[in-house]
């Protein structure tokens, strides 16, 4: 019935935040889980036991090259990490694009992940989890029906203005609606450049922008009942960001 996906490195596996891979084994055993690693690119040999197990550089053969010659290329130049400045100021050090961007380059292997698997994907949902979302209680028909509803669904939270906007952390597509094709929509943003044009080049601000350019075919929903949802997200998961996490 669904799948679920992720993508981690070595140093991501064994960060405090990693909650991931053992919640998906104690609470999903029977899921196929698609862990994209990026091994030959760091010259790192990462395999998650009971996982299908895939390399993103070879698998996007030309995601090296695209990370080498586009605009995120320089994006280790844009702006400071002041991690003092984002403990005690985190409204301030994150209303600027500078830190979105400089580590865009980061969350857009998360995109190449799920696009490639949404290929080869054998289930007509496929979830995508970061890897510092912990799965809280099993996956069940309730979740799974509501999904069904729509193409694709996510969690919508408030910044530090009152706003709106995509956490990326979770992302359900249906694949037999229009999932596969706002998958493909997201994709091309990154890989034609558009999103080079755009104040923010983080997944989390461009799927909100995708989602807005594609809202009069697709059908898109936030996983909190004040959108009408039958449950909230926490429910099942609980995300175990840093910041949140103190």
């Amino acid at each position: 019935m669904y799948s679920i996906v992720t993508s981690l490195n070595k140093s991501i596996y064994e960060s405090k935040h990693q909650v991931l891979i053992n919640s998906v084994k104690k609470f999903c055993p029977n899921v196929d889980f698609y862990v994209y690693n990026e091994n030959s690119y760091l010259n790192e040999s990462l395999d998650i036991d009971g996982a299908i197990n895939l390399d993103l550089f070879k698998e996007i053969k030309d995601l090296k090259s695209f990370l080498k010659n586009s605009k995120f290329k320089d994006c280790h130049l844009i702006g400071k990490k002041n991690k003092k400045e984002y403990l005690n100021y985190p409204d301030r050090y994150l209303s600027v694009p500078d830190y979105w961007n400089r580590n865009s380059i980061f969350w857009f292997r998360k995109i190449c992940a799920y696009y490639h698997c949404s290929k080869i994907c054998k289930t007509p949902i496929l979830i995508w989890l970061d890897a510092d979302m912990l799965i809280e209680k099993a996956i069940d028909e309730n979740f799974l029906n509501f999904i069904k509803k729509y193409d694709v669904a996510t969690i919508y939270r408030k910044n530090f203005k009152g706003w709106m906007f995509t956490d990326s952390g979770l992302i359900a597509f249906n694949l037999n609606h229009r999932g596969r094709f706002f998958i493909d929509s997201i994709f091309n943003f990154y890989k034609s450049g558009q999103v080079f044009s755009e104040y923010r080049w983080d997944d989390s601000y461009c799927i909100d922008i995708v989602i807005q350019k594609c809202r009069e075919w697709l059908k898109a929903c936030g996983l909190n009942k004040i959108f009408g949802c039958d449950f909230d997200y926490e429910e099942y998961f609980f995300h175990n960001k840093g910041y949140r996490n103190g």
